[in-house]
Protein backbone atom coordinates (compact mmCIF):
# COMPACT_ATOMS: atom_id res chain seq x y z
CA UNK A 1 0.00 0.00 0.00
CA UNK A 2 1.24 3.51 -0.84
CA UNK A 3 2.76 5.26 2.19
CA UNK A 4 4.11 2.16 3.96
CA UNK A 5 3.53 -1.48 4.77
CA UNK A 6 0.54 -2.57 6.79
CA UNK A 7 0.57 -4.47 10.07
CA UNK A 8 -0.30 -8.13 10.21
CA UNK A 9 -1.89 -10.08 13.02
CA UNK A 10 1.42 -11.44 14.26
CA UNK A 11 2.94 -7.97 14.72
CA UNK A 12 -0.10 -6.62 16.54
CA UNK A 13 -0.38 -9.64 18.85
CA UNK A 14 3.35 -9.60 19.66
CA UNK A 15 3.35 -5.91 20.64
CA UNK A 16 0.22 -6.43 22.72
CA UNK A 17 1.72 -9.45 24.48
CA UNK A 18 5.00 -7.68 25.31
CA UNK A 19 3.28 -4.54 26.60
CA UNK A 20 0.84 -6.51 28.70
CA UNK A 21 3.46 -8.74 30.32
CA UNK A 22 5.73 -5.94 31.61
CA UNK A 23 5.32 -3.03 34.00
CA UNK A 24 7.90 -1.10 31.98
CA UNK A 25 7.16 0.77 28.78
CA UNK A 26 8.28 -1.36 25.82
CA UNK A 27 10.01 -0.15 22.68
CA UNK A 28 7.71 -0.44 19.71
CA UNK A 29 8.69 -2.73 16.86
CA UNK A 30 8.30 -1.47 14.24
CA UNK A 31 9.17 1.98 15.61
CA UNK A 32 6.42 3.57 13.51
CA UNK A 33 3.84 1.11 14.82
CA UNK A 34 0.96 3.57 15.17
CA UNK A 35 1.57 5.14 11.77
CA UNK A 36 1.45 1.70 10.19
CA UNK A 37 -1.69 0.97 12.15
CA UNK A 38 -3.42 3.94 10.51
CA UNK A 39 -2.27 2.73 7.09
CA UNK A 40 -3.63 -0.71 7.93
CA UNK A 41 -7.08 0.63 8.81
CA UNK A 42 -7.11 2.70 5.63
CA UNK A 43 -6.21 -0.43 3.65
CA UNK A 44 -9.07 -2.42 5.17
CA UNK A 45 -11.55 0.39 4.49
CA UNK A 46 -10.55 0.46 0.81
CA UNK A 47 -10.75 -3.32 0.48
CA UNK A 48 -14.15 -3.45 2.19
CA UNK A 49 -15.46 -0.80 -0.21
CA UNK A 50 -14.20 -2.81 -3.20
CA UNK A 51 -15.84 -5.98 -1.90
CA UNK A 52 -19.13 -4.16 -1.45
CA UNK A 53 -18.95 -2.81 -5.00
CA UNK A 54 -18.34 -6.37 -6.24
CA UNK A 55 -21.27 -7.48 -4.11
CA UNK A 56 -18.96 -9.92 -2.35
CA UNK A 57 -20.63 -9.82 1.04
CA UNK A 58 -18.62 -12.75 2.40
CA UNK A 59 -15.26 -11.08 1.73
CA UNK A 60 -16.61 -7.75 2.96
CA UNK A 61 -17.72 -9.36 6.23
CA UNK A 62 -14.37 -11.10 6.79
CA UNK A 63 -12.41 -7.91 6.14
CA UNK A 64 -14.66 -5.96 8.50
CA UNK A 65 -14.16 -8.52 11.29
CA UNK A 66 -10.38 -8.45 10.80
CA UNK A 67 -10.32 -4.65 10.87
CA UNK A 68 -12.46 -4.54 14.03
CA UNK A 69 -10.17 -7.03 15.80
CA UNK A 70 -7.03 -5.05 14.94
CA UNK A 71 -8.68 -1.80 16.10
CA UNK A 72 -9.62 -3.34 19.44
CA UNK A 73 -6.16 -4.78 20.11
CA UNK A 74 -4.24 -1.66 19.12
CA UNK A 75 -6.56 0.41 21.31
CA UNK A 76 -5.68 -1.92 24.19
CA UNK A 77 -1.97 -1.48 23.44
CA UNK A 78 -2.26 2.29 23.56
CA UNK A 79 -4.26 2.20 26.82
CA UNK A 80 -1.51 0.11 28.46
CA UNK A 81 1.17 2.51 27.29
CA UNK A 82 -0.85 5.55 28.33
CA UNK A 83 -1.00 4.36 31.95
CA UNK A 84 2.78 3.95 31.91
CA UNK A 85 3.15 7.50 30.52
CA UNK A 86 1.37 8.83 33.59
CA UNK A 87 3.64 6.94 35.99
CA UNK A 88 6.79 8.06 34.17
CA UNK A 89 5.61 11.68 34.05
CA UNK A 90 4.74 11.62 37.77
CA UNK A 91 8.21 10.29 38.59
CA UNK A 92 9.95 12.94 36.49
CA UNK A 93 7.73 15.75 37.82
CA UNK A 94 8.77 14.85 41.37
CA UNK A 95 12.46 15.15 40.50
CA UNK A 96 13.19 11.61 39.33
CA UNK A 97 15.04 10.56 36.20
CA UNK A 98 12.97 7.80 34.55
CA UNK A 99 13.99 5.99 31.39
CA UNK A 100 11.83 7.44 28.61
CA UNK A 101 13.71 6.00 25.64
CA UNK A 102 10.83 3.62 24.85
CA UNK A 103 8.52 6.54 24.11
CA UNK A 104 7.99 6.76 20.37
CA UNK A 105 8.34 9.95 18.35
CA UNK A 106 4.56 10.18 17.97
CA UNK A 107 3.98 9.66 21.69
CA UNK A 108 6.57 12.20 22.87
CA UNK A 109 4.29 15.30 22.61
CA UNK A 110 1.63 13.48 24.64
CA UNK A 111 4.14 12.53 27.33
CA UNK A 112 5.42 16.11 27.48
CA UNK A 113 1.86 17.34 28.01
CA UNK A 114 1.36 14.91 30.91
CA UNK A 115 4.64 16.10 32.41
CA UNK A 116 3.72 19.78 32.06
CA UNK A 117 0.35 19.27 33.78
CA UNK A 118 1.91 17.36 36.68
CA UNK A 119 4.66 19.92 37.23
CA UNK A 120 2.17 22.75 37.20
CA UNK A 121 -0.05 20.82 39.59
CA UNK A 122 2.81 20.33 42.06
CA UNK A 123 3.52 24.06 42.16
CA UNK A 124 -0.11 25.09 42.51
CA UNK A 125 -1.09 22.49 45.12
CA UNK A 126 2.10 21.98 47.15
CA UNK A 127 3.71 25.41 46.86
CA UNK A 128 0.63 27.57 46.47
CA UNK A 129 2.12 29.36 43.45
CA UNK A 130 0.79 29.12 39.91
CA UNK A 131 3.43 28.69 37.23
CA UNK A 132 3.04 29.84 33.65
CA UNK A 133 2.33 27.38 30.86
CA UNK A 134 5.98 26.79 30.00
CA UNK A 135 7.63 23.47 30.78
CA UNK A 136 10.02 24.21 33.65
CA UNK A 137 12.28 22.01 35.71
CA UNK A 138 11.35 21.52 39.36
CA UNK A 139 12.89 24.58 40.97
CA UNK A 140 13.90 24.37 44.66
CA UNK A 141 14.22 28.15 44.76
CA UNK A 142 10.45 28.32 44.35
CA UNK A 143 9.94 26.59 47.70
CA UNK A 144 8.57 28.77 50.44
CA UNK A 145 6.02 30.56 48.25
CA UNK A 146 3.29 29.98 50.80
CA UNK A 147 5.33 31.59 53.58
CA UNK A 148 6.05 34.63 51.41
CA UNK A 149 2.39 35.05 50.52
CA UNK A 150 1.34 34.78 54.17
CA UNK A 151 3.92 37.40 55.17
CA UNK A 152 2.70 39.76 52.45
CA UNK A 153 -0.93 39.30 53.53
CA UNK A 154 -0.02 39.86 57.19
CA UNK A 155 1.84 43.07 56.29
CA UNK A 156 -1.09 44.23 54.16
CA UNK A 157 -3.48 43.69 57.06
CA UNK A 158 -1.16 45.62 59.39
CA UNK A 159 -0.80 48.53 56.96
CA UNK A 160 -4.50 48.86 56.27
CA UNK A 161 -5.80 48.24 59.78
CA UNK A 162 -7.86 51.15 61.06
CA UNK A 163 -6.68 52.88 64.28
CA UNK A 164 -8.43 51.85 67.48
CA UNK A 165 -11.58 53.74 68.11
CA UNK A 166 -11.51 56.22 70.97
CA UNK A 167 -13.79 55.57 73.88
CA UNK A 168 -16.96 57.56 73.62
CA UNK A 169 -17.07 60.36 76.19
CA UNK A 170 -20.37 60.15 77.94
CA UNK A 171 -21.67 63.50 79.01
CA UNK A 172 -23.10 63.68 82.49
CA UNK A 173 -26.78 64.23 82.48
CA UNK A 174 -27.86 67.44 84.16
CA UNK A 175 -30.27 66.60 86.97
CA UNK A 176 -33.62 68.31 87.01
CA UNK A 177 -33.72 70.82 89.82
CA UNK A 178 -37.06 72.53 89.21
CA UNK A 179 -40.39 70.79 89.64
CA UNK A 180 -41.56 72.61 86.51
CA UNK A 181 -38.98 70.69 84.46
CA UNK A 182 -40.72 67.38 85.21
CA UNK A 183 -43.40 66.62 82.67
CA UNK A 184 -46.66 65.33 84.12
CA UNK A 185 -49.63 64.08 82.15
CA UNK A 186 -52.34 66.66 81.86
CA UNK A 187 -55.55 65.90 83.75
CA UNK A 188 -58.47 65.54 81.33
CA UNK A 189 -61.13 68.23 81.57
CA UNK A 190 -64.12 66.96 83.55
CA UNK A 191 -67.80 67.70 83.01
CA UNK A 192 -70.86 66.95 85.21
CA UNK A 193 -73.43 64.67 83.60
CA UNK A 194 -76.99 63.53 84.43
CA UNK A 195 -78.23 60.16 83.26
CA UNK A 196 -81.69 60.56 81.72
CA UNK A 197 -81.91 56.82 81.05
CA UNK A 198 -80.17 53.62 82.07
CA UNK A 199 -76.73 53.38 80.45
CA UNK A 200 -75.24 50.08 79.40
CA UNK A 201 -71.86 49.25 80.98
CA UNK A 202 -68.88 50.81 79.21
CA UNK A 203 -65.12 50.75 79.78
CA UNK A 204 -63.37 53.69 81.31
CA UNK A 205 -59.70 54.49 81.81
CA UNK A 206 -59.28 52.30 84.91
CA UNK A 207 -62.60 50.42 85.31
CA UNK A 208 -66.00 49.71 83.83
CA UNK A 209 -68.87 52.11 84.43
CA UNK A 210 -72.62 51.52 84.85
CA UNK A 211 -75.14 54.29 85.40
CA UNK A 212 -78.87 54.30 86.10
CA UNK A 213 -81.45 56.88 85.21
CA UNK A 214 -81.11 59.89 87.55
CA UNK A 215 -77.43 59.27 88.41
CA UNK A 216 -75.16 62.31 88.41
CA UNK A 217 -71.50 61.72 87.63
CA UNK A 218 -68.43 63.28 86.07
CA UNK A 219 -66.69 62.21 82.87
CA UNK A 220 -63.88 63.48 80.76
CA UNK A 221 -65.12 65.86 78.14
CA UNK A 222 -64.23 63.51 75.31
CA UNK A 223 -66.20 60.61 76.79
CA UNK A 224 -69.09 62.88 77.65
CA UNK A 225 -69.36 63.96 74.03
CA UNK A 226 -69.64 60.31 73.01
CA UNK A 227 -72.36 59.54 75.56
CA UNK A 228 -74.34 62.63 74.66
CA UNK A 229 -74.86 61.14 71.20
CA UNK A 230 -76.86 58.30 72.79
CA UNK A 231 -79.43 60.81 74.16
CA UNK A 232 -79.13 59.03 77.54
CA UNK A 233 -77.23 61.84 79.31
CA UNK A 234 -77.21 65.60 79.51
CA UNK A 235 -74.47 67.93 80.61
CA UNK A 236 -75.31 69.81 83.78
CA UNK A 237 -72.04 71.58 84.55
CA UNK A 238 -68.28 71.35 84.72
Amino acid sequence: MEGGSILDYEQVNRVRREEKSSRLLQKLDPHDFFKRYRWTIKFYQIEIEKAQQDEDSERSGLLYNDMTTIKRRVSEIYALREKKFVLLAALEASGGNPDTTAISKEEKPIYDEFLSIMRRGRYEILEGCAEDDRDVEFAPEKEGCIEEILKEEEQLITDTASPPEKDDVTKEETPLTNIEDIETPEEPEKVLMLATDDILPFSGYKRDYTYRKGDIFTLSKSRAEILKKTKAVVEVGS
